[in-house]
């Protein structure tokens, strides 16, 4: 047989065998097959019913959950709990949790005392790992607990012993093209879902019978967990004829914020509202008028104090934009800040106004606090 022709074999026969080999669930598995159930609080809302998907992913998994989701539905977020199994049902379970635009969390149903008690649900010890930890990429919204685990890893043929297991050259070429082929699919997958391609190195750092955990800042650098309305980094914007802002907005509300001078020591923070945020832009300017035109903002360690100075419409676009004032000191601590968080104060308790709070606040910031910082040095 001609090496070219060995080749066109190999090709054909991982073509074949690679539904096999992406269907392998892990060596130790003994649990069942991944089922799907409701559960809830009771209560009649939208947030008060939630299901768990636990078990292991079979080819048959994603037949099961689109049965359950015609006959139950999922509720506000779906709980997984699986320690693996089918690589190509774990893809179609995820490209079928993105089609119906899904939450997902990890977790598990812990106890139910009676039939009309609220279950609770579990993260500790909750897991997600291998093909179940790549469903997890396919939901729309993505929330990552601390004491849940999120495992990556290799996905190979069984290991040889070389020592009793004799190879030939064309089964060595085979089982390379089918890795390579599972690797062209996970990493295609990947970027479908919209997760940085930096994941897939970090799951090849573990081998088929080990498994690379993400960590809650891996997690959300890699855009595991969007649950947080995180902010992009901050980018130098040009400003009318000779002046810069640093500008950036977060992932998931599509607030901008912008950080600059007007010269003469005056430093602002404004942020511009998608459109649609609040459709009575009178009323939010009255409500800050009642707070004392003035909010604290907190960063990890420090607090800002800003100043309300308007809030106006933008008549071509639709869009809400307060604009604050800040100190010359406040603006640099802005500028360097990690996160913005702004809490409620003794002096602004209402609960219909403490959304206002949520206009300011970015759990996170990406890097390049640099860029916001060199603006804010352009100021005289």
């Amino acid at each position: 047989m001609t090496t070219a022709i060995k080749a066109l074999f190999c090709i054909l026969l991982a073509a074949v065998s690679i539904h096999a080999a992406l269907a392998q669930p892990l060596p130790d598995e003994r649990s069942e097959a991944m089922r799907f159930s409701t559960g809830g609080t009771g209560g009649n809302c939208f947030s008060c019913e939630w299901s768990y998907g636990e078990g292991i992913i079979t080819p048959d998994t994603p037949r099961v959950f689109e049965e359950f989701l015609a006959s139950s539905g999922v509720g506000h977020v779906l709980y997984l709990n699986s320690t693996g199994g089918s690589l190509a049902a774990g893809l179609e379970l995820g490209r079928m949790f993105r089609q119906e635009g899904i939450a997902v969390a990890i977790g598990f149903r812990e106890s139910r005392d009676d039939e009309l008690s609220s279950d609770q649900v579990r993260a500790t010890n909750a897991r997600c790992l291998s093909a179940c930890a790549y469903a997890f990429l396919g939901g729309e919204r993505r929330s990552l607990s601390s004491e849940a685990s999120l495992g990556f890893h290799q996905f190979a043929d069984e290991p040889l012993d070389a020592e009793t297991v004799t190879i030939s050259g064309l089964d060595q070429l085979v089982r390379s093209a089918r890795e390579q082929y599972n690797t062209g699919l996970i990493v295609d997958y990947i970027l479908e879902m919209g997760i940085s391609a930096d994941l897939y190195p970090l799951a090849a750092e573990a081998p088929p019978d080990e498994f690379r955990y993400i960590s809650d800042v891996e997690a959300i650098n890699l855009n595991i967990d969007n649950s947080e309305d995180a902010a992009e980094k901050w980018n130098a914007v040009p400003f009318g004829d000779r002046g810069l802002i640093a500008e950036m907005q977060t992932s998931r509300t599509g607030r901008q914020f912008r950080l600059y001078c007007a010269g003469q020591g005056q430093h602002h923070l404004t942020v511009l509202l998608p459109t649609g945020t609040w459709s009575d832009v009178e009323d939010l300017g009255r409500r800050y008028e009642r707070m004392g035109k003035y909010l604290t903002i907190h960063t990890q360690d420090a607090s800002v104090d800003v100043t309300i100075d308007d809030v106006v419409s933008m008549s071509q676009t639709g869009r809400t934009v307060v604009v604050t004032k800040v100190s010359p000191e406040g603006a640099r601590k802005l500028a360097a800040a990690e996160l913005f968080d702004v809490r409620t104060e003794d002096h602004f308790t209402r609960a219909d106004e403490a959304a206002f709070y949520d206009v300011f606040e970015v759990p996170r910031i990406a890097g390049q606090q640099d860029v916001a910082r060199a603006v804010l040095r352009l100021c005289i």
